[in-house]
C-alpha cells in the first residue's frame, strides 16, 4: 500500500511539473500591488505627533504620489485617522473624498482604530467595529472589510 501512495504521488508531482513547464504561455504574468498605511495611533508616541506628524504625513504624501502617478492606488484603515483628518486637514479630507470616489483610495478596515482580537470584552470589540460606521459613511459610504490582527 506504502509503495503504490508513494507511486502515485510521485507521479502526481512529476507529471503536474512537467505539464505546467511545457504550457504555452500566451500572456506575460501581472503583479498587482496596492499600497497600504498601517498606522499605530499610540505605539511610542502620543495623539498630538500622531495627528500633527504621522496622519499628515499620511495624507499629504499618499495625495502626492495619487496626483503624481495615475496608476497609483492607496489602501488605508481605521476610523479614528478619518476623523482625525476631517478635523485637522479638511482641506486635504476633500481632496482623499475625490480619490475615493475614483476608486484610487481605499478606506479599509471596519474598526475605529486597531483592535486586539484577544484582550478585549465582546462588547468592545463590537464597539470599536460599528463605532467606525458612522464616519466611513461620510467619507465615502462604504469601506473595506479588513479581519483585525490576532496576535
Amino acid at each position: 500500500m506504502r509503495k503504490q501512495i508513494a507511486v502515485l504521488a510521485s507521479a502526481l508531482l512529476l507529471g503536474g511539473g512537467v505539464y505546467a513547464q511545457n504550457a504555452l504561455q500566451t500572456q506575460k504574468p501581472k503583479a498587482y500591488m496596492v499600497s497600504d498605511a498601517h498606522l499605530d495611533t499610540q505605539w511610542n508616541w502620543d495623539i498630538q505627533t500622531t495627528i500633527k506628524d504621522y496622519v499628515w504625513n499620511t495624507i499629504s504624501q499618499n495625495l502626492f504620489l495619487l496626483k503624481q502617478y495615475p496608476e497609483y492606488i492607496f489602501n488605508f484603515e481605521g476610523g479614528v485617522k478619518y476623523a482625525w483628518m476631517k478635523e485637522y486637514y479638511p482641506r486635504e479630507y476633500e481632496l482623499m473624498k475625490a480619490f475615493v470616489k475614483a476608486g484610487r483610495w481605499h478606506v479599509s478596515g471596519a474598526s475605529w482604530d486597531a483592535t486586539d482580537t484577544l484582550v478585549p470584552s465582546v462588547e468592545s470589540f463590537i464597539r470599536n467595529m460599528t463605532s467606525s460606521f458612522p464616519i466611513a459613511s461620510d467619507s465615502v459610504g462604504h469601506c473595506l472589510l479588513l479581519l483585525p490582527i490576532v496576535d
